[in-house]
């Protein structure tokens, strides 16, 4: 069997890549649920600037953070003590890491 020319070569592959069906695109580019999660999450996060802003103490920041102090954090004390770590310039430096690796996707 002698091996095909270019032109032939290229006809059957092309056949070939014919032949396999294209994936349907039933699915939108644009996330819904992802929006509505991000809005809701907004919408709090305004409201909660909002009172932080405009009441001298919120009612119930005391008993929050008295339970969270209440509670036995074992192993996770190290991940706060390195989340503690990350203040000033580099808190700066990771954020424009993450929007860098983000923005490269």
């Amino acid at each position: 069997m002698r091996p095909l020319d270019p032109v032939a070569r290229q006809l059957t592959l092309s056949a070939t890549v014919a032949a396999i069906p294209a994936p349907k695109t039933t699915t939108s580019p644009f996330r819904w649920g992802l929006l509505v999660l991000g809005l809701a999450g907004l919408a709090l996060y305004a409201v909660d600037t909002f009172a932080a802003a405009s009441l001298p103490y919120l009612p119930f920041d005391v008993p929050v953070e008295r339970f969270f102090q209440s509670v036995s954090w074992g192993p996770l004390v190290q991940a706060f003590t390195f989340l503690d770590w990350i203040e000033g310039p580099r808190q700066l430096a990771v954020g424009l890491a993450g929007i860098a690796l983000v923005a490269s996707r």
